[in-house]
C-alpha cells in the first residue's frame, strides 16, 4: 500500500540565512524567592482555567489602556473574566484594573525573571504609559514579551488563548468555537488568526495577535525557538514575523511536514484590519465575525475612532480609565480612511538584520 508523504516545505534561502534554527533557550535556574513568586501565580491562575486547561490571556501596558478596557469589556460581555487573567507590564495597569469599581481584574506584573536582559530593562528602564510608534525597537521588544509569557504558560501545562489588548470579541461563542474545534481535531495544536498575504512569506500569515495553542512538543519547541531568536535581535524584528519564520522552519504552514498541526482561522470568523475595515469582506458575505483585530490602523486614537464608527466601542464614563491617570492626551484622531491604515512591512532580504556573526 503506498503510503502519502506531505512534501517537505522549500524554505526561502533568506530564511535560513537570517533565523538561526540552532537556537535554543538555555534552562535557567530560579531562585527561591522566584520560584516561590512563580507558585504564587501558577495557583492563582490554575482555578481560572477553562476545564482546568485552557486560559485566556493579554499582555498589555498603560500606553493603550481605554483600546484595553474596550477589549476586556467584550470579553466580560461574552461571560468569560472568570477565564481571563491580564499580565501588566508596568504596576500602574495592575492598580488600575484591581482597584476600579466595574473592572477588579485578576492581574499580576510579568515577572522579571521570566525576561532576557533586553526586555528586563525595557520594563524598568522607563515608563510603559506611551504609545510607541508602530514597528519602533521600544514597540517591538513590549510585544516580544507575549510570547514569553505564552510560552511560560505552556511549560507549566496551559492551553493559552493569547488575545492582543486591542482585539473586540464580537460574536458569541468565541471560546466554544476555538474549544470545538480543537475538540474535532485533537491533532492540531496551534489555531491562529490570517494576515493578508505577504510576498515574503509562505501563506498564510500568522497574525500573533490571536491564537489558540496547546502544550505539546512541537508548539514548546516553535516557541522556544521563537523567543530565542527574539533575544538575538534585540527588538529588530517584529514578534510576529519571528513566530511564522519559525512556523516555516518547523514545517506548520500549508505544505510542511507538520501542516496538520497548524489550523490558520477562517479570516472572515477572525477578521483582521484589513479584512474587515476597509475592504469589508465579511460584512459583504453577512458574516459577523467572532473576533475583530484592529491592525492596520495606526494610533490609538485612530483605532478608538474606528471602532466607535463601526459599533465595537464599548466603554462609557462608568467603565473606561479615568483620563487623569494618562501621562499625556492621545493625537487627534482623523477621519481620512486613507491615513488611518499602514499595511505590514514586506520583509524582504535586504530589510532583514544583518546575519549574527557567531
Amino acid at each position: 500500500m503506498l503510503q502519502v508523504v506531505p512534501p517537505v516545505l522549500v524554505v526561502p534561502e533568506y530564511l535560513h540565512i537570517y533565523f538561526d534554527r540552532t537556537l535554543k533557550l538555555e534552562d535557567v535556574e530560579y531562585s527561591e524567592e522566584e520560584q516561590e513568586e512563580d507558585e504564587a501565580l501558577m495557583n492563582a491562575l490554575w482555578p481560572r482555567a477553562i476545564n482546568n486547561s485552557t486560559l485566556i490571556v493579554m499582555v498589555v501596558n498603560m500606553g493603550q489602556i481605554n483600546l484595553t478596557l474596550n477589549s476586556i469589556e467584550s470579553i466580560r460581555r461574552q461571560g468569560r473574566l472568570d477565564n481571563f487573567f491580564l499580565f501588566c507590564l508596568s504596576q500602574d495597569v495592575c492598580d488600575l484594573l484591581q482597584r476600579h469599581p466595574h473592572w477588579k481584574i485578576p492581574s499580576a506584573m510579568v515577572p522579571l525573571h521570566w525576561l532576557d536582559t533586553d526586555l528586563r530593562d525595557t520594563l524598568t528602564g522607563g515608563s510603559l504609559r506611551k504609545d510607541y510608534d508602530w514597528g519602533g525597537q521600544k514597540y517591538i521588544l513590549i510585544t516580544n514579551i507575549k510570547q514569553v509569557v505564552v510560552l511560560r504558560l505552556l511549560k507549566e501545562g496551559f492551553s493559552v488563548i493569547l488575545t492582543d489588548a486591542d482585539v473586540v470579541w464580537m460574536k458569541q461563542g468565541v471560546v466554544e468555537n476555538l474549544l470545538g474545534m480543537a475538540k474535532e481535531t485533537p491533532s492540531q495544536v496551534f489555531f491562529g488568526s490570517q494576515e493578508n498575504y505577504m510576498p515574503d512569506f509562505l501563506e498564510p500569515m500568522v497574525n500573533s495577535g490571536f491564537y489558540l495553542v496547546r502544550p505539546t512538543e512541537l508548539t514548546l519547541k516553535l516557541f522556544d525557538l521563537t523567543v530565542a531568536n527574539q533575544i538575538v535581535r534585540h527588538g529588530n524584528l517584529a514578534s510576529q514575523h519571528v513566530m511564522n519564520q519559525a512556523m516555516d522552519i518547523l514545517g506548520m504552514k500549508t505544505n510542511g511536514i507538520h501542516h496538520r498541526s497548524s489550523k490558520f482561522l477562517d479570516r472572515d470568523q477572525y477578521a483582521n484590519g484589513f479584512d474587515f475595515f476597509l475592504e469589508k469582506t465579511p460584512q459583504s458575505k453577512n458574516i459577523t465575525p467572532f473576533t475583530v483585530h484592529p491592525n492596520y490602523i495606526v494610533g490609538k486614537a485612530n483605532k478608538e475612532v474606528t471602532l466607535r464608527e463601526f459599533g465595537l466601542w464599548f466603554l462609557t464614563d462608568s467603565n473606561s480609565a479615568p483620563p487623569a491617570i494618562l501621562e499625556e492626551p492621545a493625537p487627534p484622531a482623523t477621519k481620512d480612511p486613507a491615513s488611518l491604515v499602514t499595511e505590514e512591512p514586506s520583509l524582504s532580504p535586504t530589510k532583514l538584520v544583518p546575519a549574527l556573526s557567531s
